[in-house]
């Protein structure tokens, strides 16, 4: 459940989906986060694989299904585009396009594959005054939370560190 809060900034938001045929993005079924939030519509999803629009229309009640992500801007308009994609490959050309269209934009990290491309969204969203949410599900998870806050009487003060990412295929 979302919190009160949280449901008020949903309100009357139209949210658009730029999937691409994979559901599982993450670890995380990106193209049902949205679902059963109030006040939220779905107004339309974007996917050139049929098989997963299909699918798609089977976890949402939406308008319209589109094959080019770029139809889906121009028809309805998104308050919020969320890109559920795994890797970074046409990820800035979709953010930019998003943005210049009036529309927030939240994916998975990394959002794009070149730090001057990220400076480049960053400061043409700030210009339109819009947000890019890069969203990492672990960082809420309340067991990290709870690591955070507990991490100093738990460890003692950190001298070393090593970190190992996701070691998959689609890891920034």
């Amino acid at each position: 459940g979302i919190n009160a809060k949280a449901q008020g900034l949903f309100a009357d938001l139209k949210v658009g989906i730029v999937a691409s045929g994979d559901r599982y993005v993450d670890g995380c079924n990106w193209d049902t986060i949205f679902k059963g939030i109030p006040g939220l519509v779905v107004e339309g999803i974007s996917d050139a694989n049929q098989t997963t629009m299909g699918s798609l229309q089977d976890a949402y009640t939406f308008q319209s299904g589109y094959s080019d992500y770029r139809e889906l801007l121009a028809s309805t308009n998104p308050n919020l585009v969320a890109i559920p994609q795994n890797g970074t490959t046409d990820r800035y050309e979709i953010i930019k396009n998003c943005l210049m269209s009036g529309s927030h934009v939240i994916c998975p990290g990394p959002f794009v594959s070149e730090l001057e491309d990220a400076d480049e969204l960053v400061a043409l969203a700030e210009r339109r005054g819009l947000k890019i949410a890069v969203v990492y599900p672990m960082r809420l998870d309340p067991n990290v939370e709870r690591f955070y806050e507990e991490r100093e009487e738990l460890l003692g003060v950190l001298v070393e560190i090593r970190v190992f990412g996701e070691l998959a295929e689609n890891a920034g």
